[in-house]
């Protein structure tokens, strides 16, 4: 891999993984009885940067590198939250059952103890249905204070599943930097 491919693969992993490992972190909260809390976002990110920090350090280059992919995945996690406090969700299972489920995750519910009493017909949704978006989202949620920054989680993905794809695309050397661009958007924004 050339330099500018590791800078690439690595932002779109430490995107990818920041959000694979606010999922674990909180999952294990969960289990010893422990809400979603605003430092479990930073943590992650925290840690995941530790785990890429050893993985990447007995390269001669790695400083540089390392540097360069913090500094972007910092860029990308603002913007996506600066972008995402923009919009307004107003999509019928955004308004229903993913936002309700976000706000009762935010405000302590552990769904791993107990099920939310019936408010409406769709309750049953936020009790069964995969919490692997609404958990990572609650605990940006409950960093920045605005439901709407949870959503900022889906562009921190979509923009790190690009970096990873890019990154694979050109380092096949086998393509143009336009197609290897055009191919990457559209895997990710299918």
């Amino acid at each position: 891999m050339t330099k500018q491919t590791r800078i690439l693969y690595l932002t779109g992993s430490w995107l990818v993984s920041t959000i694979a490992v606010v999922l674990v972190i909180t999952s294990l909260c969960f289990f010893v009885n422990i809400p979603t809390a605003s430092w479990q976002f930073p943590a992650s990110f925290i840690l995941t940067g530790a785990l890429y920090y050893y993985t990447e350090k007995d390269r001669s280059d790695w400083k540089p590198i390392f540097v360069k992919a913090l500094l972007y995945c910092l860029a990308i996690i603002v913007l996506s939250i600066v972008i995402a406090l923009q919009f307004y969700d107003i999509s019928y299972d955004g308004q229903t059952y993913h936002m309700e489920g976000i706000y009762q995750l935010r405000e302590g519910w552990n769904p791993f103890y107990e099920l939310l009493p019936k408010m409406n017909d769709l309750t049953i949704y936020i009790n069964h249905y995969s919490k692997g978006a609404e958990v990572p989202q609650s605990a940006l949620y409950s960093l920045i204070g605005r439901i709407e920054a949870g959503k900022a989680t889906n562009i921190m993905m979509l923009t790190g599943t690009f970096c990873i794809l890019l990154a694979y695309l050109l380092d096949l050397k086998k393509l143009s930097l336009i197609k290897c661009l055009l191919i990457s958007l559209a895997a990710v924004l299918n």
